[in-house]
């Protein structure tokens, strides 16, 4: 049995699973107004990769590593995923017709189209 560390079995004992949204929050709410550029985005990204990551090698007490591409890849998802929520608050916030037709046509229709793809292509390979 692998020793788990006093920070990871507390951490494991005392989380709930709302736990990694806060940090994030947090560091957007200590940016403030700065929070709009990339780098706070891509901190509050980091710093939520790492708590989940962390809570999961609590979760499993030890046994595995720490998922350091999971916790890496969570800083461009949110600022990617920032992006397209400013791009999306501009369509609400200033509607014109063209906007609105493109957004339309690829939230209501190409979205579904693909993660339905997706879902095909998974379950035909996934044995």
């Amino acid at each position: 049995m692998t020793a788990v560390t006093p920070p990871v079995a507390t951490a494991e004992r005392f989380t709930a699973p709302w736990m990694p949204s806060v940090v994030p929050g947090a560091i957007v709410a200590l940016a403030g107004a700065r929070a709009a550029g990339w780098r706070w985005l891509a901190a509050a990204g980091l710093a939520f990769g790492l708590v989940t990551a962390a809570l999961s090698v609590a979760i499993a007490k030890g046994d595995v590593g720490l998922p350091l591409f999971g916790a890496l890849s969570a800083m461009p998802a949110f600022a990617l995923g920032a992006w397209l929520a400013n791009e999306v608050w501009t369509v609400v916030a200033t509607p014109e017709r063209g906007r609105v037709v493109l957004f339309v046509v690829v939230a209501g229709r190409c979205a579904p189209a693909v993660t339905g793809a997706l879902d095909l292509y998974l379950r035909a390979r996934t044995p």
